[in-house]
């Protein structure tokens, strides 16, 4: 797993994270969340250096979706921060997560990886709201992955075309 707290302490991953596991408040340049600072509804074009707790990280990753609905907040939280003199670090999600979230993530990930229900019974006997949280946790990752197929395709795409006008 890309976002495993045990693994990234051990390694000192977390150094070039934005970690709010280990940091309450942390300097980053955050995106500027008004309508004037997105470029054609494609890509964010202001930013500015502040001190930013978890929920304030959390309250402008909902404004950048508003803003950019087709950009996923994976990759809003990826976009390039500069903290500590370190270029290209990346919000880590694990951060973000209340005990609850964090629960049902790693139930839901448990459950797939060893094909188990997490209650005794069939899938209808599974209690409510886990249903409701495997429903949503699958339907972000399978998001996620379309997304990620389509950026390969797209590079995939444009790679042929740009090397046979290279080679001409």
């Amino acid at each position: 797993m890309k976002y495993d707290c045990e693994r990234c302490i051990k390694t000192g991953e977390y150094k070039k994270r934005v970690c709010f596991l280990k940091h309450k408040e942390i300097e980053l340049n955050v995106p500027d969340v008004t309508e004037s600072s997105v470029r054609e509804k494609s890509e964010l074009i202001s930013w500015e250096r502040k001190k930013c707790t978890k929920e304030d990280v959390i309250k402008i990753l909902l404004e950048v979706h508003k803003l950019l609905p087709n950009k996923l907040v994976h990759d809003v939280m990826r976009f390039p921060l500069m903290r500590m003199g370190l270029k290209h670090n990346e919000v880590c999600p694990m951060g973000l997560f209340d005990y609850d979230s964090n629960f049902y993530i790693e139930l839901e990930t448990a459950a797939s990886k060893y094909h188990v229900l997490p209650y005794e019974g069939a899938y209808l006997d599974q209690p409510q709201d886990i249903i409701e949280a495997f429903t949503v946790i699958r339907a972000a990752e399978a998001r996620y992955y379309n997304y990620q197929s389509s950026l390969i395709k797209q590079k995939s795409s444009e790679s042929p075309n740009s090397s046979k006008s290279k080679r001409r």
